[in-house]
């Protein structure tokens, strides 16, 4: 059962009631906080699903009843229980309740209900609070993974702190009503909850708004996390009485919210200031990859990096004081003392290109020397930064050693177009059968001839001039090749790139072609004055052209015959409409199979060659894909040859004809759908004409009366006759609209409802009626068709209200209804009121509300019949779109 007092709203003016239940609560085992109201606006503005557990209404509550009360609880929490209180006897209002899902109701005579209801109140309000509980669980979660998505996001860090507030200012209930906001070290980051430019109002609540506040530390940094809430309820406040719901056991949501925040401050600030004291660091590193190092004049080192230590392998405390012969041996001191010495008799810094021993090799390296002078200007030590080029110059030779084995050639030319380096490649190009060696120093126009003559020159030029890489492909006749050059424009000369694009310019010749064909396809089938078989024709030309055979055809099976629909045929073989048994051709194995076939050689085929349509027609090599139409093979679209291939049909040439035979299947289930279309137009039409059947007693009264009128005289029988022939009139109109008012709408417009109703109304005798609009507003539809609903509507409410009464038309929502306050339509007519022919009047074709019924199938409304307020009847169109006023 419940773990703390119950609150419960009583709507029920009945005073003896409420102190009964009252009592009975009190004498029950749980506890329960009652609440009564008088009437239904009162427990409209008290009811909060935060301060209610459980409803009870009573069914009179002055300005509407409990099932009002039940829609307006239900539309602010769906899940909130509810007990509808009924008088002895009162089943209809009971019946109401079970339809609306009360979730039960409470008859104030039954003695055993007032025992029964706090416990069956109890039990509502705890399933409530369990389904409510599991919502917050939810809730929490949701708000959590928003929080850590926002905190985690690619942002500056007051960008993310003002997206977790706003993450932690999501109500479970999406009203609005939470502001939150997060304090870093008394610096607030608001909910982004009111307009831009604008602050949010926390003072519009008043008394009703309420505010927690939380707050954690972590390492320097101090977080407070403060939720208001607007109508009265303390958000995440069941963290207090459902037991703690943190990330912790032992703290709240809204302390592990705060925690988390502080925590990720704290590690973002510890993060920027180690990225800052990396950076330092890193500059550092970057000066310590060098040599670094001073000596004296006496030769001895005074100082040396870790670099340098490393570099000769040992340490520094043995290095320093010691000689360069000590350190280095004497072969290499010798160059290195010279270097000094050097560099202090010039009395500036000197570069020099030297060689250092290491453990691992000797290692090249570029070495800057500086003299240091003391104040008297005598030289008294040399520093020195030596930079590693070893990998470098490493590099630059195995980068010669790479052009030559690269597959583009390269040429290297100076500011006289003479080559300075060519490699393999581009020595395998050369004119001649000179030695690359030899090629060195030679005019790049004369190894290389015709090249000037390509669009090499023009790019070439442009290079030169602009300063800028510029790109080309040619032709280079002698090696019958495409090569893509690039050329990069230096102070020195010009660098060429070439390029061996031959397979892809082959490629892409070969894609421009397809390119061309499936836009020679497209403009064949898409030809608006050319018929189906046109249009097959020149898909039939096309692929005959692209396959490179004689003939091609479009077959129809029916049964074991094979028939020829369209056929283009180079060899005269076969003509449309040509007729032969289908075991006899090749395309039996495509029916049969339904899978594309493609031959080569029939000869290869023992099981093809002795086919009698093989043999006649010399048939060699053959391509086909099936023809399906409604998942049914109509046919075959097919291609063939008296020649046999050398190589098989490409997989391009086998798509193209799959392409071609499923447009083909396509278009003739588009032909066969507008068939239908035209059966079922057709078969509309004979049920408006069947319907004339209703005419015969009509036309019998009328032939019977002229044939009495001749023989007596009595103009009486014409004025009956007359009366009939316009019955027969009224239910022709009546069966042609029905017929045809039900085709579907497809161009739909904006319709002033008002003005369509005010023109139908004209048009109906209404007698002394009175139409009363009530602001229907516009909608999408089709305005004839909406006129002639509403006259069929204005006629059968004035046909069965009378002439005096009121006809009312609005909306309500997506529902567009009609209503009158005359007799109304009985329930057991209700649902068959749309029905072709039923009518209670004696003269009435049955035809009216059929009409309406149609006019809204083509709409997409769905129509009802239902009691209007007051008795009479009501007609409602439910489903119906609207058009709000700013569209």
């Amino acid at each position: 059962m419940t773990e703390r007092p119950v609150p419960v709203l009583l709507a029920d003016p009945d005073d003896d009631f409420a102190g009964a239940l009252e009592a009975a609560l009190t004498d029950a085992a749980d506890e329960f906080e009652l609440q009564q109201v008088d009437d239904l606006e009162a427990a409209r503005e008290t009811f909060h699903p935060d301060r209610h557990d459980c409803v009870l209404a009573e069914r009179d509550l002055g300005s509407g009843t409990g099932l009002d009360l039940l829609t307006a609880v239900r539309g602010t929490e769906p899940a909130v229980p509810v007990l509808l209180v009924t008088a002895d006897g009162d089943e209809a209002f009971a019946a109401s309740a079970i339809d609306a899902e009360a979730t039960a109701y409470v008859r104030k005579g039954d003695p055993d209900a007032l025992e029964e209801l706090p416990d069956r109140i109890a039990r509502a309000a705890a399933d409530y609070r369990a389904e409510r509980s599991e919502r917050d669980r939810e809730h929490r979660a949701s708000v959590l993974h928003a929080v850590c998505a926002a905190l985690v996001d690619d942002a500056p860090l007051h960008d993310r702190l003002a997206a977790a507030a706003d993450a932690l200012a999501t109500d479970r209930s999406d009203s609005g009503d939470v502001d939150a906001r997060i304090e870093v070290g008394g610096v607030p980051f608001q909910a982004r909850t009111a307009a831009p430019g604008e602050e949010p109002d926390r003072t519009a609540a008043g008394d009703d708004r309420s505010e927690t506040t939380v707050s954690a530390t972590a390492g320097d940094v101090t977080v407070r996390v403060v939720i208001a809430s607007a109508n009265g309820s303390i958000p995440f406040a069941d963290d207090e009485a459902d037991g703690r719901d943190g990330l912790d056991g032992d703290e709240s949501f809204l302390e592990s919210i705060a925690r988390l925040v502080a925590v990720h401050v704290d590690r973002t600030e510890t993060t920027e200031r180690l990225r800052t004291f990396a950076e330092r660091l890193d500059t550092i590193l970057e000066h310590t990859t060098n040599l670094v190092f001073m000596k004296d004049t006496e030769d001895r080192y005074l100082l040396v990096n870790d670099a340098f230590a490393s570099l000769v392998g040992k340490p520094r405390e043995e290095i320093l004081g010691s000689t360069t012969t000590e350190v280095h041996g004497g072969g290499f001191a010798d160059r290195f003392r010279g270097n000094d010495e050097a560099a202090i008799e010039a009395g500036e810094a000197r570069r020099f290109d030297e060689r250092y021993p290491s453990p691992d090799g000797e290692r090249r390296f570029v070495t800057v020397r500086v003299p240091l002078f003391d104040d008297a200007g005598e030289p008294y030590a040399v520093y020195g930064i030596a930079t590693d080029v070893t990998a470098e110059l490493r590099l630059a030779e195995e980068r010669a050693e790479l052009l030559d084995r690269m597959t583009d050639a390269f040429v290297a030319l100076d500011g006289d177009d003479r080559i300075t380096y060519l490699n393999a490649r581009a020595a395998a190009l050369a004119a001649g059968d000179g030695d690359r060696d030899d090629l060195v120093g030679e005019r790049a126009w004369d190894v290389f001839p015709g090249v000037l003559d390509t669009e090499f020159e023009a790019a070439f030029e442009r290079a030169r001039e602009t300063g800028e890489a510029a790109t080309a492909t040619i032709h280079y006749e002698p090696a019958d090749r495409f090569f893509e050059t690039r050329i990069y424009p230096s102070d020195s000369g010009v660098s060429v790139y070439s390029r061996d694009v031959t397979e892809a310019m082959y490629e892409r010749r070969e894609l421009e072609r397809r390119e061309e064909v499936m836009r020679r396809l497209y403009e064949a089938i898409s030809e608006k004055d050319a018929t189906f078989e046109e249009k097959v024709g020149s898909l039939l030309a096309l692929g005959r052209e692209v396959l490179g055979v004689e003939s091609g055809l479009l077959s129809q099976v029916q049964g074991d015959r094979y028939r020829a629909v369209v056929v283009d045929d180079d060899a005269g073989e076969i003509v449309e409409g040509d007729v032969v048994p289908l075991s006899a051709t090749v395309c039996e194995r495509v029916v049969s199979t339904e899978r594309t076939l493609q031959v080569e050689s029939a000869d290869d085929d023992p099981e093809l060659t002795d086919r009698d349509g093989v043999v006649a027609l010399d048939l060699s090599c053959y391509v086909g894909t099936p023809v399906v139409v409604d998942d049914e093979v109509y046919g075959t679209f097919c291609f063939y040859d008296r020649g046999a291939r050398s190589e098989p049909f490409s997989r391009w040439d086998v798509t193209l004809v799959e392409l071609m035979g499923r447009w083909v299947s396509y278009e003739l289930e588009r032909r066969e759908a507008q068939i239908e279309v035209a059966r079922e137009r057709d078969r509309l039409e004979q049920f408006a004409s069947m319907v004339s059947h209703d005419l015969r007693n009509p036309l019998s009264v009328a032939i019977g009366n002229l044939e009495l009128a001749r023989e007596t005289g009595d103009e009486e029988r014409l004025d009956t006759a007359s009366r009939a022939l316009d019955r027969m009139t009224e239910l022709i109109e009546d069966a042609l609209s029905f017929a045809r008012m039900g085709e579907r709408v497809v161009d739909a417009e904006r319709v002033d409802v008002t003005a369509v109703a005010r023109r139908a109304w004209e048009t109906v005798e209404t007698g002394s009626a009175t139409l009363r609009v009530e602001d229907p507003g516009e909608v999408v539809g089709d305005a004839s068709r909406l006129r002639t609903l509403l006259e069929n509507l204005f006629r059968n409410a004035v046909e069965h209200g009378g002439d005096d009464v009121t006809v009312t038309i609005g909306r309500e929502g997506t529902t567009l209804f009609v209503a009158d306050d005359g007799p109304g339509i009985p329930e057991a007519d209700r649902e068959k009121a749309f029905e072709v022919g039923f009518t209670t009047a004696s003269d009435g074709t049955g035809f009216g509300l059929g009409i309406v019924s149609q006019i809204a199938a083509a709409h997409g409304w769905t129509p009802a019949a239902t009691e209007a307020e007051g008795g009479g009847a009501r007609i409602e169109l439910r489903g119906v779109t609207s058009v709000r006023a700013n569209e």
